[in-house]
């Protein structure tokens, strides 16, 4: 079973409200927890002493990124000791929080928040889904949320309940967490979680449909939610670091919201002002459509232009000659202004091409 974006988003955005109050979390959101895990930041609350902190660190320092980069590289290797006089040192450390504050606002925080909490949390719950043959998607929002906040193979294992029923086993599961919540003093204020999630089940909302409220906050289906953000930052870091170059287009669907493709280094190109560097002016995209059809897209800040080849082909375009308008859909307006279509580049200079870190 392949659990579909919308209900991995969902899960995620469930998850995102019981860590930083917000649906699509809080880059930005620090503290330094009473519990001995130190530093607790970002959109999942990634601490010091768990190491998920150190990889967030470790991510956004192997970008381009310039913001408080010299404080971060200095503080990795403490960052990366999980001994208590390492975690109490970096938790009296001001600067460093100061620092992680100032980089959360940069795009080179957010995905590597993301791609971390993909990797840590995501992934994993998506495997565990699938081992134990679960389908329904407050399945995986229940074992997500497991995940994120921890513990959920120690407390899985006390459940005395067949996973071949996935609704009791994960009605067990719940009441079980719920117990164990309970059962440490520090562990009581965060029955929230269960308390939703067994609130869910008693209504039936196995299929997690919207409207649903978490933890005081309204998930509504009047926006759809920004689909598989991290997933599409595990793709644009994977083609970044193996070809030095790749690009995302963003343009609204019928709805009016904004969509996020990632595409190959092979197919897109830009150029940028000459006067401003880090202002695109252009670009283009090139692909091979399935009846083998050559498409060219050319994007301006104040419209796309659309075209065809006249007839299929093996290779690649050889002359323009080939291309024809893309009938009454050729040219459609831009009204944002900008040209949709952002490049990111690999340890490169501003308005050039990058480089890659690994081969195939």
């Amino acid at each position: 079973m392949t659990f579909t974006e919308k209900t991995v988003e969902t899960a995620r955005r469930i998850a995102n409200v019981f860590e930083t109050s917000k649906p699509e979390g809080d880059y930005a959101a620090i503290a330094v927890l009473d519990d001995g895990a130190g530093i607790s930041y970002g959109v999942k609350q990634f601490t010091h002493r768990s190491g998920s902190l150190a990889k967030v660190v470790e991510r956004y320092l192997a970008t381009s990124a310039v913001v408080s980069v010299d404080v971060l590289a200095e503080n990795l290797p403490t960052l990366k000791e999980i001994s208590g006089v390492a975690i109490l040192k970096t938790a009296r450390n001001r600067e460093l929080r100061e620092a992680l504050t100032a980089a959360s606002a940069t795009p080179e925080m957010r995905r590597a928040q993301e791609a971390i909490a993909f990797d840590l949390y995501m992934r994993p719950a998506l495997k565990i889904c699938g081992r134990f043959g679960f389908v329904e998607p407050l399945s995986l929002a229940v074992v997500y949320d497991s995940v994120v906040h921890g513990s959920f193979f120690r407390i899985a294992g006390s459940v005395a309940v067949g996973y071949a029923d996935e609704r009791e086993w994960i009605a067990a599961y719940v009441r079980r967490r719920d117990q164990w919540f309970a059962s440490f003093p520090r562990l009581r204020k965060t029955r929230y979680r269960t308390r939703f999630f067994l609130g869910e089940i008693a209504k039936g909302n196995w299929k997690l449909e919207l409207p649903i409220i978490v933890h005081g906050v309204t998930l509504s289906p009047s926006r759809p939610p920004h689909i598989s953000q991290e997933h599409r930052a595990i793709e644009i870091h994977k083609e970044l670091f193996i070809y030095g170059d790749t690009y995302m287009i963003v343009w609204p669907d019928s709805d009016g919201f904004p969509v996020l493709s990632p595409n190959r280094a092979s197919s897109c190109v830009v150029v940028y002002d000459e006067d401003r560097p880090n202002v695109v002016t252009r670009a283009a995209k090139e692909w091979k459509a399935k009846d083998k059809r050559l498409r060219l897209n050319l994007f301006y800040p104040d419209r796309i232009e659309r075209f065809i080849s006249k007839d299929a082909s093996e290779g690649p375009l050889s002359s323009a000659d080939r291309l024809i308008p893309l009938g009454d859909s050729a040219v459609v307006p831009n009204p944002f202004g900008v040209v949709p279509v952002f490049h990111f580049a690999n340890n490169a200079a501003v308005g050039t091409l990058g480089s890659p870190r690994s081969t195939r």
